[in-house]
């Protein structure tokens, strides 16, 4: 409208009934941000002769699962389509993705896809944007022999040295097509979760900084003739700081991997067979063991239940591996990257509460499982006091829960041991089998990975082979389903409100109920960052968040929701009030205080996202990720006071929601640098988009009015001075004066 300034809302904003999208026969582009962030949106037709996709075009358009060729069609087709613009379909609810006609795929262009499983990619592509395919559930991608270009950076940011990979945390295996000559610049940089790369024989050198940063790259596999690959390898392990790689040479592994497979090859039919899992007793000529879902086998080491967790002087970590383990393979849980600026880390996404599932592990360090008794669905229950004359009726129930090996290799079930001696183990259970008259449970022990293993019974009592020390003999079992714990645990989080910190940054947590506060630290830590769980009184209204006095940077969490209460100096301390329990979280409110400036305060509200500044003088010049606000998405507006003489640098770096319309600051505040970088926030006079508006920003304006330079959507917004929707050489003259202190506004045209 004409009488705003900006707007990143799209013409279809609001239009809460729009299912159906279409382009009419002859649109050639699609406009930029066409229809973003309208969430009703679930198709959307794009003619034959379509050939453009703008930037932001269906970004945020969160149920937006089908793209088809004429309106009716079931049939997903996105051909003919040759550039694809940044965050064209970022945040969106698509689950494959095949692109025959693609040249350039934009920045982010795929970004936040949760739910996309499938991309294929074909050799007209030429370039793939940073982060292109970030936050996807992608495990395996193969890159056309076509592609040159695999780590440009979007034109809306200043710099970027993230790969087209970038943010892909389930990608694990990355394959180059043959006809590959040179493997891109930075194709794969900084992606740490890849751990296999397949490399043709056309391959004879890599690009810069192609695998840097892989620290997790163990195999790369070859066909038998391929002459350049000692050369490869020695310069993969030179920029993986890995020089234990392991090579393999070999055409029917290297084949395997440009083979059709089954959409999800990791769902193997629980009465399958394994033909290279032989029967543990040469002698029995039964039936084959049937292979069990090799996530259960090898996801144990990757889980954040393992990584996260794992203390080797604590306990534990059994539990974590197992549940979080089965826990992805049965979709409960899923892997996401953690925000920008809190490590290496991964947290789990579960379909009840995110917080619950980390909540019950990393209080699993401390008193082993709360609610597993709750998932019991046959054998005992774990009790202080071991009645030995129960454990053989205990072991029968199990069996006569497993012998019909409905559960083989299903994911579904974890067998919980017990001993007087040793305390509690915990196991995931593959299936059932006899063995000469001999019921076995066979199981995949977290402790011995490479090693087969079962439980069995004999003379009245339970062991597990073929080892004889831990648990001999066991005195409990138990047979836990794992979607059940993951209710018990919804059903329990509900009742109770918790604080989830990054340990080392709080020195208090107290509240205005006399009960007190207990607290859970994690026992494991990546990076050296691990958190602290504490769990609030029911009673509790306000809660004061005292940090250490070492100025550390504190976050925390609460109801699901990260947020940061300042860039500490010991002398101030976060305080929230807040109402209601977890299970009633749409009615949460607090607000949380804090200073960010010697007379500068901050109070935010997490109901409305509002974030009021207030006090005297300059706020606090921040360092590039220190900002107590930065990435913070739970910030919709900033009202900055009168008394505020200039808004630091870096201060809301990364606040996506931000804009001109919803933020407020005095017309004669200094802007700091970066102050808003990574937002939608458009700074009147910064064409350059370096936080200030300098004689250089006149230059370029003065250039683009003249035809001498090009300037992108935000650059020509801030060079518009005077609002007439034109870069003239008066804009240019108003933002020289400006520069220059002759002038403090900018004169808007009549």
């Amino acid at each position: 409208p004409s009488y705003v300034e900006s707007s990143n809302k799209s013409a279809l904003y609001g239009m809460t009934n729009l299912e159906t999208l279409i382009f009419e026969e002859g649109t050639l582009v699609i406009p930029e941000g066409a229809a973003k962030y309208n969430s009703a949106v679930k198709t959307v037709v794009i003619p034959e002769g379509a050939d453009t996709i703008g930037n932001y075009a269906f970004e945020g358009c969160t149920n937006l699962s089908k793209i088809v060729k004429t309106e009716g069609s079931s049939k997903m087709d996105m051909s003919g389509i040759v550039t694809i613009g940044a965050n064209a379909f970022a945040s969106t609810k698509l689950t494959s993705v095949a692109l025959p006609d693609t040249e350039t795929i934009g920045a982010y262009a795929f970004g936040n896809n949760s739910l996309l499983e499938n991309v294929t990619l074909s050799d007209t592509l030429k370039t793939i944007g940073g982060s292109a395919f970030s936050g996807t559930k992608v495990n395996k991608l193969t890159i056309p022999s076509s592609v040159k270009t695999m780590n440009i950076k979007p034109s809306y940011v200043e710099s970027s040295n993230k790969s087209a990979l970038y943010g892909m945390t389930n990608l694990k295996t990355l394959i180059f097509a043959d006809g590959t000559v040179t493997v891109p610049a930075g194709a794969a940089k900084y992606n740490d979760i890849i751990n296999t790369a397949v490399i043709p024989a056309s391959v004879a050198e890599l690009g810069n900084f192609a695998f840097t940063g892989c620290s997790r790259l163990k195999t790369v596999v070859f066909p038998s003739v391929a002459p350049n690959a000692d050369a490869v390898v020695s310069t993969i392990r030179e920029m993986t700081g890995n020089d234990k790689i392991t090579v393999i040479k070999d055409d029917a592994e290297f084949n395997k991997y440009f083979k059709d497979e089954p959409a999800d090859p990791g769902r193997q039919d629980p009465d399958s067979s394994d033909p290279g899992k032989q029967d543990p007793n040469p002698a029995d000529p039964g039936e084959q063991d049937p292979e069990p879902a090799e996530n259960i086998y090898n996801l144990g080491e990757e889980t954040y239940g393992f990584e996260n967790y794992l203390d080797t002087d604590s306990v534990g970590h059994c539990f974590g591996m197992a549940a979080t383990s089965q826990g992805y393979y049965l979709d409960s849980i899923e892997a996401l990257e953690m925000p920008d600026g809190l490590g290496s880390l991964y947290e789990l996404k579960s379909e009840y509460d995110n917080e619950s599932i980390k909540e019950e592990i990393c209080r699993y360090q401390k008193i082993q499982g709360r609610y597993v008794n709750d998932a019991v669905i046959a054998g005992g229950h774990f009790i202080n006091d071991f009645d030995r004359t129960g454990t053989m009726k205990e072991w029968n129930s199990v069996l006569e829960e497993v012998r019909d090996k409905k559960y083989d290799g299903s994911g579904r079930l974890m067998v919980g041991i017990w001993s007087e001696k040793d305390g509690g183990h915990m196991v995931s259970f593959l299936y059932y089998k006899e063995v000469r008259g001999e019921a076995r449970i066979y199981v995949y022990d977290s402790n011995y990975p490479d090693t087969e293993t079962y439980l069995y019974a004999a003379d009245g009592k339970i062991r597990q082979a073929p080892y004889t020390g831990f648990g001999t003999p066991i005195d409990c079992i138990q047979l836990i389903d794992v979607q059940k714990y993951f209710e018990a645990v919804k059903e329990g989080y509900d009742e109770t409100r918790c604080v989830y910190a990054e340990s080392g940054t709080l020195d208090n947590v107290t509240t205005d109920s006399k009960e007190a506060v207990n607290s859970y630290p994690m026992a494991g830590s990546v990076n050296g960052v691990s958190y602290t769980l504490y769990e609030l009184p029911d009673d509790a209204a306000k809660v004061m968040l005292d940090p250490v006095d070492d100025g550390s940077f504190a976050t925390f969490i609460y109801c699901g929701e990260e947020h940061a209460f300042g860039y500490v100096d010991g002398s101030t301390a976060g305080t929230f009030e807040t109402v209601g329990t977890v299970a009633e979280k749409e009615n949460v409110e607090f607000k949380i205080s804090g200073s960010c400036g010697d007379k500068v305060g901050y109070v935010f509200n997490t109901a409305s996202g509002e974030l009021v500044i207030s006090g005297e003088g300059a706020m606090t010049d921040y360092e590039e990720g220190k900002s107590p606000f930065r990435n913070d998405k739970s910030v919709r507006s900033v009202v900055i006071g009168e008394g505020v003489t200039s808004v630091g640098k870096y201060a809301f770096e990364g606040c996506e929601a931000l804009d001109n319309d919803n933020v407020e600051y005095p017309q004669d505040a200094k802007i700091g640098e970066a102050a808003f970088v990574r937002t939608g926030v458009v700074i009147a006079g910064d064409v350059s988009g370096d936080g200030q508006v300098l004689a250089d920003d006149a230059r370029l304006a003065l250039r683009n009015s003249a035809k001498l330079e090009e300037l992108d959507e935000n650059q020509f917004r801030a060079a518009d001075v005077d609002g007439n929707g034109k870069v003239l050489a008066d804009d240019a003259r108003q933002i020289l004066r400006y520069s220059a202190k002759l002038q403090n506004a900018f004169d808007k045209a009549k």
